[in-house]
């Protein structure tokens, strides 16, 4: 096993207490087939213990064309964290050679055009420079409609982390609200996001963490355990905290 890998509460899962599909909200039945609720291709190679839930097979179908997009988008928000920044780049010179006419603006480590290369940001830009450990970075500002794309997965993620630890559980989809660090330290209003977040940190009854890559953490908050939170972060540089109300 990685020594990057560590975890807390972190239990076989019982599938019989499983109720709903997490992706859809109904009730599992008919056709299942296993689902990677945070997809595999934002880990490290041969990452342990990655979490997985049954889905109703047409669900699963459908999230396997969404999947590869939402990478894509994670990564380049999180793109001022060396292994996100090496992955997106790598896509982009896949897209490159694909697209004669896609090419990067600026520098090559920057990634200053990503809509150019792949055809997913929208009015994607690099904005106020910001002094990260020393270095001069520019913080991502991130298109309103990919936002919304991205926003919209992560709430069915979060459920589906939110019903892999607590089974019987029966989660409605959550207020969802995430940040891109730099962008929200640039803004002046970092600390309204890591301030709740550090609050329930406290309370978290489980915790899977693989190295710097993906970490998530949560809990019920009450005596209906359909009731809590899950805070999920990629890269050290995006977070996102979904609240079950």
């Amino acid at each position: 096993m990685p020594s990057d890998y560590w975890e807390l509460n972190y239990k076989e899962l019982n599938k019989d207490t499983v109720k709903i599909c997490y992706l859809c909200g109904r009730e599992l039945s008919g056709e299942v087939s296993p689902d990677h609720v945070i997809p595999t291709g934002l880990f490290a190679k041969g990452s342990p213990k990655r979490p997985q839930l049954a889905v109703h097979h047409g669900c699963n179908n459908s999230k396997s064309f969404e999947d590869e997009k939402f990478i894509r988008q994670i990564q380049v928000m999180g793109s001022l964290n060396p292994d996100a920044e090496a992955e997106a780049i790598k896509l982009l010179h896949k897209a490159q050679a694909q697209k004669p006419n896609a090419y990067i603006i600026g520098k090559s480590h920057l990634l200053r055009d990503y809509k150019k290369a792949v055809g997913l940001l929208d009015k994607t830009s690099w904005g106020m420079q910001l002094v990260v450990d020393g270095d001069v970075k520019s913080a991502l500002h991130f298109g309103k409609e990919n936002a919304e794309l991205v926003a919209a997965y992560m709430k069915r993620l979060c459920r589906g982390l939110y019903i892999r630890n607590v089974p019987d559980a029966t989660p409605a989809i959550p207020r969802l609200r995430g940040v891109q660090y730099a962008a929200a330290k640039l803004a002046g209003n970092l600390e309204e996001f890591t301030t709740p977040v550090n609050t329930l940190m406290q309370q978290c009854g489980y915790v899977q963490q693989w190295g710097n890559r993906v970490r998530y953490a949560g809990n019920f908050l009450s005596s209906d355990i359909s009731k809590g939170f899950v805070f999920v972060e990629f890269y050290g540089e995006v977070g996102y905290l979904a609240m079950f109300e």
